[in-house]
């Protein structure tokens, strides 16, 4: 769960607090808004471009409210709902709705902060069809990954991770894409 997950980083690690969404107060005509708005009209255009116009106006302007000038949620949504290498069935309008519904303002979820959710969000759904080796490999991986103490190169990752097959490497690294730059 999201709550282990950072009991265990808590000894590495120092959390950082980003709002998102209804927990900041912005002037939406700011030019950092129209920005993510163009941002995500131009991406999920260019990475979706058998779905014109999707999604509609009223997505783009609640995604845009929820991302709240943060350039790095908007970019890991993006990423997670129109992945350049798709995996085969997936969904972009279903993967939409989760991200919707995950970061919806509800009592519980207010204590919960949006960025570490879509991560978790992305996470899960990396994993969530893989036989459970694969999801020991792939959690060897990430774990490779959050814990050094800089960030990894792929060839040095691969070079880390010897054991492992490139395929096994390449594809947890395409499934986990949407939270790496």
């Amino acid at each position: 769960s999201l709550d282990q997950i950072k009991e265990i980083m808590s000894a590495v690690s120092s959390p950082i607090n980003l709002a998102t969404g209804d927990d900041v107060v912005m002037d939406w005509e700011l030019e950092v808004n129209r920005d993510i708005r163009r941002l995500f009209r131009e991406k999920f255009a260019k990475r979706l471009p058998r779905a014109p116009g999707w999604p509609d106006e009223l997505a783009i302007e609640e995604l845009t409210r929820r991302a709240a000038g943060l350039f790095i949620w908007a970019d890991m949504v993006i990423k997670f709902v129109a992945p350049r290498h798709e995996a085969g069935g997936s969904d972009f309008r279903g993967r939409l709705r989760m991200i919707l519904s995950d970061s919806k303002i509800s009592p519980q979820s207010s204590q919960v902060n949006k960025v570490d959710l879509l991560y978790a969000r992305i996470i899960f759904e990396a994993f969530q069809h893989s036989f459970v080796n694969e999801r020991q490999r792939g959690k060897r991986i990430l774990a490779t990954i959050v814990l050094a103490k800089k960030p990894l190169h792929k060839n040095s990752l691969f070079e880390l991770l010897s054991s492992f097959s490139d395929e096994v490497k390449d594809s947890t690294l395409r499934a986990l894409s949407p939270i790496f730059s």
